[in-house]
């Protein structure tokens, strides 16, 4: 599509303001609740706008074979990119000024997405692309197949995977689901429910303060949790292979403990005495193994602490 017929699209579908220069878009919309973003390499920012109004600004470098595509469907905004004769080589970059408030619902192949200083409910999905967000309230599902995920100031209900990239939470608090594949969790200075599931990656969370039932689980990795408040809720810290620590941090140690490591190729220790030891079978056949547990009971909390793994070390510090 050349410069003149695409400005005569944009010309049709366009509302409140319409310019166009060389490969840059620039639009603005009224009356927005929900945005639908589908893009195949944009990437996307959105940014807090200090009136009701949408701005929707585009800047790229692809060929004449590239359309893109924002329409408004009453209180609907729907962009995505439609590519013709194989023009895949280039650039875009997605801007939109959004004002709190709003459902996104974004899509994109290999993009990467990143938003700032915004209240919303958010449901993205990205095959390679990173994701960063910064001061974020609200309700948010994410999943990336390859990309990285930064989270700094978050606030809400929140629930993110990521297949192969690492996953950075620092300053959040809320509740937090938060799945990864083969990359590593860094968790720091956190008030919140968390459950955080690795599969071959290292977890690693300090200034941890719980407001519900929490558990941090790693399949071959380490799981290392050091906390910053006394355990009011249950906890649990489980490595498949590597170390499982949970670190008081100087706080006091008062629940129902439970530890377990197994007896062939993994550790228990921990700073106090326990009031029982055993050995107990798991599994069946060649796969069975003598897993040692010991328990013991701390002041007069019914708070539930398990640490556990298989063939590292599972530990209790002070």
């Amino acid at each position: 599509m050349g410069h003149k017929l695409f400005t005569t699209f944009l010309l049709i579908s366009g509302l409140a303001v319409t310019s166009i220069a060389q490969n840059r878009v620039s639009k603005a919309f009224s009356g927005i609740q929900r945005i639908v973003i589908s893009t195949s390499s944009g990437d996307c920012l959105l940014k807090k706008s200090s009136s009701p109004e949408v701005k929707v600004d585009l800047e790229h470098t692809f060929d004449e074979g590239y359309e893109p595509v924002i329409e408004q469907e009453g209180s609907r905004l729907v962009i995505k990119e439609i590519f013709d004769r194989g023009s895949w080589k280039g650039k875009g970059q997605w801007t939109l000024t959004i004002p709190d408030g709003l459902d996104i619902r974004f899509n994109t192949g290999s993009g990467d997405f990143e938003a700032a200083d915004l209240s919303m409910e958010l449901d993205m999905n990205t095959g390679s692309g990173d994701i960063s967000l910064r001061q974020i309230s609200g309700e948010l599902n994410s999943n990336t197949g390859s990309g990285n995920i930064e989270l700094y100031d978050m606030d809400g209900e929140f629930r993110f995977n990521t297949g192969s990239g690492n996953i950075r939470l620092e300053k959040a608090k809320g509740d937090f689901r938060i799945n990864c594949g083969s990359g590593n969790i860094k968790i720091q200075d956190i008030h919140a429910m968390i459950s955080a599931n690795v599969g071959s990656g290292n977890i690693n969370a300090t200034g941890v303060t719980l407001t519900g039932g929490s558990s941090f689980n790693s399949g071959s990795g380490r799981a290392i949790v050091a906390l910053q408040s006394s355990l009011q809720y249950d906890i649990s810290v489980n490595s498949g292979s590597g170390d499982a620590r949970l670190d008081f941090n100087g706080n006091a140690i008062s629940g129902q403990v439970v530890m377990k490591a197994n007896k062939k190729n993994g550790r228990i220790t921990a700073p106090f005495t326990f009031d029982k030891e055993e050995e107990i079978t798991e599994g069946s056949g060649k796969w069975d193994q003598v897993v040692l547990k010991k328990t013991v009971q701390l002041g007069e909390s019914d708070v539930r602490i398990k640490v556990s793994t298989g063939s590292g070390v599972a530990s209790i510090e002070k």
